[in-house]
């Protein structure tokens, strides 16, 4: 319910985080974790390629956050939310 009640919703690159935003169809503001094996980095960089969400390789500047957040806005959720079909359970 957050979710969808969300703007923008700002989540890291995990897997769950990025596959619950994209079910939502929220933009995102994508900043990945750290992991032992930079999983998180790689899909953020396959995210901001695929021009899917709005990455940041750390948490921005308080002064910032309203352009990203600006920029997550205009890009929107269209293309994320094609990564997920509502099908999952089946």
């Amino acid at each position: 319910h957050h979710l969808r009640a969300s703007e923008v919703v700002v989540a890291g690159a995990g897997h769950n985080a990025v596959m619950e935003v994209a079910a939502a169809r929220r933009p995102l503001v994508c900043i990945p974790e750290d992991r032992p094996f930079d999983e998180q980095r790689a899909k953020a960089r396959l995210l901001r390629r695929a021009g899917l969400a709005v990455v940041r390789d750390r948490w921005p500047d308080p002064k910032l956050w309203p352009a990203v957040l600006r920029e997550a806005a205009d890009l929107g959720a269209e293309g994320l939310a094609r990564l997920v079909d509502g099908r999952g359970a089946e």
